[in-house]
């Protein structure tokens, strides 16, 4: 069975982007789409030299982003956050609103920076949200950020970003 709709949605710019017959990462290679979603530079040369879709997923949620799938069974969200989440999942919750999601399918959400998953109906999620509800997704905290371990490929992002810094430093006049 084939994927339903794909989403990248940018929380900063309130936009979202189909993905129709495309993995998130295959949309994410065309230098021209991470543009405009937001990705920067650092992190399109490092997803350029990459053919890890693990890393080129995390790449761009660790840069805020929001991957969104549905599966026909189920819908999954993906996020990197460590705070804010609430205001997060209200955004997350019009886009998928705004995009006619089933309200009784299970939404599973992984905050790849917590290592937390929840699995929740969109409807249970809104009301949860609304009712100023535990939704089951920690921040970390401002004083201890190590107090969480973080992505087991967080490194390895940064690390290429790193690389793409000092290469773009080489290579400009």
């Amino acid at each position: 069975m084939g994927m339903g709709l794909g989403l990248w949605y940018n929380p900063q710019a309130d936009k979202d982007y189909d993905l129709q017959h495309i993995t998130h990462d295959q949309w994410l290679r065309d230098r021209r789409n991470a543009q405009e979603l937001g990705i920067s530079s650092e992190t399109q040369w490092f997803i350029a030299n990459t053919r890890n879709i693990d890393l080129i997923r995390l790449a761009a949620t660790m840069e805020g982003m929001v991957r969104i799938r549905d599966h026909f069974k189920y819908i999954s969200v993906q996020i990197y956050v460590e705070r804010g989440i609430v205001e997060l999942l209200n955004r997350i919750c019009l886009v998928l609103e705004r995009r006619n999601f089933s309200k009784s399918d299970p939404l599973i959400i992984d905050n790849l920076r917590t290592n937390e998953s929840i699995e929740i109906t969109l409807a249970l999620l809104r009301m949860h949200l609304t009712s100023n509800l535990p939704v089951l997704l920690k921040e970390i905290s401002e004083s201890d950020p190590t107090s969480v371990r973080d992505h087991h490929l967080a490194e390895i992002v940064r690390q290429g970003r790193k690389t793409a810094t000092k290469s773009s430093a080489v290579t400009d006049p």
